[in-house]
């Protein structure tokens, strides 16, 4: 099958090439595609959404997947896409779909036609797909397209012009202001933002009425401000005054660059642009953006090695969200790491510690994503590992291995372990994930605890095992607690990890095989994400896990444990079952129950009787009810705690 993309052109469609592809194969298809790319991931009206939003990580990547599965069934296996760009680049929301293609397919030839040789994408594009099997990569001079190509492409042109014009973004000759920027926001918030800033940047370069330029920087500076792109944003020039916007937002594009030139520290421009905002230490708290505003002044402050200031700031921004009762997720938890690592810099391990807990204590109750498990583990495997317990760092960093390999998604990896993981500046934060990078940094870090904690690298075993994230129709046989560690084993065969991560499959298979002695007959490991803090599980939790999971087996810390029906009242008192805390609202309709979730991306509705009777029994307080009726049906709890609506917590007072 051969198929045709036109990407020369600067007025794109988000996911254009998906959109091309899906025209060329099935009508429904298309329309399913098409529905999808223009779908925003939320209102994403206030910074608490945006900060919730980067939890689930990187959505460019994520919505790419998500149109793909829509696609799929209609490429055949074997697939060749001719993709013209003349003298435009790759943007990512389409570099990003044809990484993952090269997944979901067992052979993709791609055929780029680039207009000059020394085309800035053809060595990135290079040593992206050189890394997959069964991907072959060739380059070619736009001039030298075949007409039979040619008509393919310029047929698609006007289907592209029609999608846009049917969702309500009609672009005629002249510039329509207002317009291009609501084009521009929708393309942020679909995960296509490169394609966004780079109409503004267009025209505000041709832009010849200064109120208009002003109202296109204001736009663009904000769209870079929340798609990472930190280094343009802080190099940007800015007039000396502005006279098409207001106060209020110029104080804000003053904010914006001193934001971002504190993150790719670039001090000095920082300095100029925190004055002309009017923040520094004195900043009078009245609102939660006062508090971000002295947020960002307090990393500034760490990074002129005033610590002791930054930690006064972030303390000062706790008390006030406290004596205020904010209900922002995203602030307090920002707040919290932050302080966490203030009290790490200054080697007060312990009170580093219980920050890291109030942080991630803010978004659990159901509200962990991948991003976040691997977050949190590589804090606190960080934190141990600075306080020289290398066997403690060494299970987190275990486990954030685990979580990154079992994700649906691994090129999702949100900004913040990206930087660690890829070893990345923050100027390179909109640069592709290299799978590779990641496995070769995990590969690292562990083998470099194994030898502090003194503890031999294990020999590569025969058999490898499956990984996979756990999931209520996966039947698993034996369940294992080791320290902060929770498995499952199967015997059913999942699919297999991307290529590129086999590696680390491989090299994690040997590594738990030595530590907990599984039995060679396993295919499949199994990662839990469903219970949150995870510290000294005693045997009694243990074999509640084994039996909500309808294990047959179970080990504690190397140790068999008898299973036995397990009661409400012994599932109260080892692991609290509880709604999760993250539900803000519940609207019934009819025979459907629609959850709002304070992370707007949970939100969810539910169909299944039996799910709305136990949603409603635990919302009205009545426990015991709602525990005898999961207990009788574990397929049921299993599902309710897969769908993030219920969650288990370790109970503190065993």
């Amino acid at each position: 099958m051969s198929l045709y993309t036109n990407l020369s052109y600067s007025l794109l469609c988000p996911f254009q090439l998906l959109l091309d592809l899906a025209f060329q194969t099935d009508k429904k298809a298309y329309l399913d595609v098409s529905r999808l790319a223009f779908t925003p991931f939320g209102e994403l009206n206030s910074p608490n959404e945006w900060i919730n939003l980067e939890s689930l990580g990187n959505i460019v990547p994520i919505r790419a997947q998500q149109l793909i599965k829509y696609l799929s069934p209609y490429l055949s296996k074997t697939l060749c896409i001719h993709i013209y760009l003349d003298e435009r680049r790759l943007s990512s929301d389409n570099l990003y779909s044809l990484l993952l293609l090269a997944e979901e397919l067992p052979q993709l030839t791609l055929f780029f036609y680039i207009a000059e040789d020394e085309n800035p994408c053809r060595e990135q594009l290079t040593q992206l797909f050189t890394a997959k099997n069964s991907v072959d990569i060739h380059f070619a001079k736009s001039n030298t397209i075949q007409a039979f190509h040619q008509a393919q492409l310029k047929e698609l042109r006007p289907h592209q012009q029609a999608v846009l014009a049917s969702k309500g973004f009609k672009f005629d000759s002249a510039l329509n202001i207002n317009l291009l920027i609501g084009y521009a926001w929708t393309l942020l918030k679909t995960g296509a933002y490169e394609i966004g800033t780079h109409l503004l940047e267009e025209a505000r370069s041709s832009c010849e009425n200064i109120q208009d330029a002003d109202m296109l920087l204001l736009h663009l500076q904000l769209i870079r401000f929340h798609s990472h792109q930190y280094e343009k944003l802080a190099l940007e020039p800015y007039p000396p005054f502005f006279s098409g916007v207001d106060a209020d937002s110029t104080k804000y594009l003053y904010y914006l660059k001193a934001y971002a030139a504190t993150l790719t520290r670039h001090l000095d421009i920082a300095e100029i642009y925190f004055e002309k905002a009017g923040i520094n230490e004195h900043l009078p708290l009245a609102d939660e953006f006062s508090l971000y505003q002295l947020n960002i002044f307090a990393l500034y402050s760490v990074f002129q090695q005033k610590a002791d200031l930054a930690y006064r700031l972030e303390k000062k921004i706790e008390q006030f969200a406290q004596d205020h009762q904010l209900d922002s997720i995203g602030l307090k938890y920002v707040n919290f790491i932050n302080i966490a690592r203030l009290h790490k810099k200054a080697h007060e391990y312990p009170l580093s510690l219980s920050y890291y807990e109030k942080a991630y204590k803010i978004i659990s109750q159901g509200g962990y994503t991948t991003s976040d498990h691997i977050y949190y583990n590589m804090n606190l495997g960080s934190l141990h590992e600075a306080a020289g317990d290398f066997k403690a760092a060494l299970l987190f960093w275990i486990n954030a291995a685990l979580h990154w390999l079992v994700a649906e998604n691994p090129y999702a990896l949100a900004w913040r372990p990206k930087l660690i993981l890829c070893q990345e500046k923050t100027t390179e934060l909109n640069h592709p994930l290299l799978l590779s990078d990641v496995v070769r940094f995990f590969h690292h870090k562990i083998d470099n605890l194994l030898d502090k904690a003194g503890i031999p690298e294990p020999k590569a075993t025969e058999q490898y095992f499956h990984f996979c994230l756990n999931h209520p129709a996966l039947l698993k046989e034996a369940c294992y607690v080791h320290n902060g560690l929770i498995l499952y084993s199967s015997y059913q065969i999942t699919p297999p990890v991307f290529e590129e991560l086999k590696p680390l499959a491989d090299y994690l298979s040997s590594l738990l095989k030595h530590m907990l002695n599984f039995n060679s007959d396993y295919q499949t490991l199994v990662i839990d994400d469903s219970v949150q803090n995870l510290y000294q599980i005693d045997k009694q939790q243990a074999r509640i896990l084994a039996s909500v999971n309808h294990c047959q087996r179970c080990y504690w810390n190397g140790e068999s444990l008898t299973l036995q029906k397990i009661t409400s009242n012994e599932l109260q008192s080892g692991l609290i079952l509880s709604l999760s805390e993250l539900i803000e609202d519940a609207e019934k309709e009819e025979h459907l129950l629609k959850l709002k979730y304070k992370r707007s991306f949970l939100n969810k509705t539910l169909d299944d009787e039996d799910e709305i009777n136990i949603f409603l029994a635990l919302k009205e307080g009545d426990h015991s009810k709602a525990s005898q009726q999961l207990l009788s049906n574990l397929p049921l709890l299993q599902r309710l705690l897969y769908k993030k609506i219920i969650c288990l917590q370790i109970n503190p007072e065993k």
